[in-house]
């Protein structure tokens, strides 16, 4: 080789770099993909949400009850929330303890249940301690019956 071949030589050129956009179709659908879960899983929640307001209201008044009747008189209000007033607004005394205890998997103490089917005929008395742990968890897990459709029209 000779020295003048050389002085012909220049550098080599890169291509230009690939560019990342526009997006290729495979991408634009898998952006499409996570929008629509994404979407989908908003308003799921958002239904979700609405549909369990009245648990959280009825949870934010038990924690301020002050008697026995008050803590009977939320749980009614609940109950009457969650399954329709067909279902519940008939229910006293024992029909009322028996669908309780229907309408949870949580355990219904005698004493309770008294206090519970009793409290709106006593004096006022402040609730006791086993009255507010099963009325809150009872709020909190009872099995409603409200429909997507009743919630939505809230």
């Amino acid at each position: 080789m000779a020295p003048s071949d050389l002085n012909n030589l220049h550098d080599i050129h890169q291509p230009v770099a690939i560019s990342h956009w526009p997006l290729a179709p495979g991408w634009w659908f898998l952006i499409a993909i996570g929008f629509s879960v994404a979407l989908i899983t908003a308003l799921r929640w958002h239904r979700r949400w609405k549909r369990t307001a009245y648990r959280r209201a009825a949870l934010a008044e038990l924690h301020s009850a002050t008697s026995t009747a008050e803590v009977a008189e939320i749980m009614k209000r609940t109950a009457l929330a969650g399954f329709g007033r067909a279902e519940v607004a008939i229910l006293t005394g024992h029909d009322w303890i028996q669908w309780l205890r229907r309408s949870t998997d949580l355990e219904l103490e005698q004493q309770v249940a008294d206090d519970l089917s009793l409290a709106i005929y006593r004096s006022p008395q402040p609730p006791q301690e086993a009255l507010l742990r099963f009325a809150g968890a009872w709020i909190e897990t009872h099995r409603d019956t409200t429909s997507p459709q009743q919630a939505d029209s809230c």
